[in-house]
């Protein structure tokens, strides 16, 4: 062979016997007027024979790559070769995902607004008169919710992540499940003049939370790294004073904690002063507390796990739920007429406080853990005992899907879920299983996936509490209290505190310039910086 490697389209010379590479010896005799590059005598091309091979031959390794080092630096390069390939299917991947959420997104909005049509247009021509148009009623549902996004995305978001599971996979398997439900259910859900004010409170709230800016004021990381407890209140003395419950004004102005007898205290942020003291309850201890954010002398409480009453200054009033079995969670609406109350055998209802009534109840077969109400009061998230976080949209009485952390082959139970006051994220606690930490979730909710994880000292967690802003999350757990900075998609832990006496609830102040706990001992407890506080 002329070049010296294994020939491609190997010749041999009928002459001399020689092989040689077809191409080569072509241009050679070409060059030389028919000479044999070997022996030098006459040849021609009709005298080349090819030689026939059973498949294409395999060239033999250079002789860099003959050596250990050689090897390791080809194997470098095929690596570099792959991984880039697999980044830019990533990139692809991810814009894809977006473009088609935008799309899911854009579908949804604009099938409510035709909805919107038909319902004025039917109305128009039933009734002959004039029919309020969609834009007195407000077009913003078609951006308004998080709940409508979820819904219009599930199906889709189910096949592209495996972290969501979605209870159908197309749309007419979740709308032939639908019309089955409704065969089932003799509840149909909530009438139109209740979704009407709901939906407008929503965007209302939407609209507000748009406009406002994170406060000047806000405590820095730093600030709160150094925290230390700077005040403690007792009033009461002997084991019916144990604090049971906690809950602030999403501003942190106002605090009202619960008892072991029953009772409840009001106090303004800033004093240890009481503002009201109700007496304590026929129906105990109180285990679950939501203040109203509108008028801030109203809240709800759950009472030894099964009872809620509604207080509106000292005066209280039982509330009909409809469930059975201890209570997980109940909460105000956006829309304060209404609340919303959860039980651990998997159910929850919609509640008209006016008229003390159950509008609605809805569930599954996972018994819940806890309870989560969105900023816009048209979303609820439930902490399942299998480990999933279940949402329900309050709009359709549906359950479209329901999130789970990566790695789900082993999950714990949902403890606690909490939605940011900007409605964009959700965090949640699992607790420990076998040899996997307790963990703080935090979830986007815009884009349906994980945001990040953070691994928990202590194995059960009680409760988390995010602050007015989304910067900071509380964790409450048995033995310790932490707190959690959120910031590009990172937890990081800033303050923790270990507990000498239980705590059973915490509660964030005004710009996260303090924390407050109540603990079984009857003390509610601030931690701060400086002497701020309750």
């Amino acid at each position: 062979s002329l070049s010296g490697v294994v020939p491609e389209e190997p010749v041999v010379s009928s002459r001399t016997g020689h092989m040689y590479e077809k191409r080569l010896i072509e241009k050679h005799l070409a060059v030389t007027g028919g000479k044999c590059p070997q022996t030098g005598e006459d040849m021609r091309e009709e005298e080349l024979i090819a030689v026939k091979t059973a498949g294409p031959a395999v060239k033999p390794l250079t002789p860099a790559a003959t050596g250990i080092p050689g090897l390791l630096l080809q194997m470098q390069t095929e690596w570099d070769s792959t991984m880039l390939g697999v980044f830019r299917l990533r990139q692809e991947l991810l814009a894809t995902r977006q473009e088609l959420a935008q799309a899911l997104y854009q579908y949804d909005a604009a099938c409510r607004v035709i909805a919107k049509l038909l319902m004025e247009n039917e109305r128009l021509k039933n009734s002959g008169g004039p029919a309020t148009t969609v834009e007195e009623r407000g077009t913003t549902d078609a951006g308004a919710s998080q709940a409508g996004t979820i819904q219009g995305a599930v199906s889709t978001a189910n096949g592209m992540d495996g972290r969501h599971r979605g209870e159908g996979h197309d749309d007419k398997g979740w709308k032939d499940e639908m019309k089955m439900e409704d065969i089932e259910d003799k509840d149909r859900g909530l009438d139109k003049e209740v979704l009407n004010r709901i939906s407008a409170r929503g965007d209302d709230q939407l609209i507000q939370r748009k406009a406002r800016k994170v406060s000047p004021g806000l405590a820095p990381p730093e600030r709160i790294s150094d925290f230390k407890e700077t005040l403690s209140v007792r009033w009461d003395q002997g084991p019916s004073a144990a604090t049971t419950a906690l809950d602030t004004t999403l501003k942190g102005d106002r605090l009202i904690a619960g008892y072991e007898d029953g009772s409840i205290r009001t106090l303004e942020a800033g004093s240890s002063q009481l503002v009201e003291v109700s007496p304590g309850s026929e129906y105990g201890a109180v285990s679950f507390l939501s203040m109203n954010q509108v008028d801030t002398n109203s809240a709800l409480s759950v009472h030894r796990s099964d009872t809620v009453q509604i207080w509106r200054g000292t005066t209280s009033s039982r509330v009909e739920t409809g469930l059975t079995g201890a209570l997980t969670g109940v909460s105000f609406l956006a829309e304060h007429r209404f609340g919303i109350a959860a039980s651990v055998n998997g159910k929850w209802s919609f509640l008209d406080l006016e008229k003390n009534e159950v509008l609605s109840s809805r569930g599954k077969d996972d018994p819940y853990c806890s309870l989560g109400v969105h900023g816009d009061g048209l979303l609820i998230g439930h902490g399942t005992l299998s480990g999933l976080v279940e949402m329900w949209d309050l709009k359709s009485m549906t359950s479209p899907m329901s999130f789970m952390p990566e790695g789900n082959s082993l999950r714990g139970r949902v403890p606690s879920v909490c939605f940011s006051e900007n409605g964009y994220y959700l965090v949640s606690l699992m607790t420990a299983v076998e040899d996997r930490p307790a963990r703080l979730i935090q979830w986007d909710l815009r884009k349906l996936e994980t945001v990040a994880e953070h691994p928990l000292k202590d194995p059960n967690p009680l409760v988390a509490r995010m602050d007015f802003s989304g910067s900071y999350i509380a964790v409450l757990s048995d033995t310790r209290m932490d707190v959690v900075h959120t910031k590009k998609k990172k937890l990081k832990q800033i303050w923790s505190v270990e507990t000498t006496e239980p705590v059973s609830s915490i509660a964030w102040g005004t710009d996260a310039e303090w924390l407050s706990a109540g603990t079984k001992d009857g003390r509610i407890q601030c931690y701060g910086s400086t002497a701020t506080g309750i």
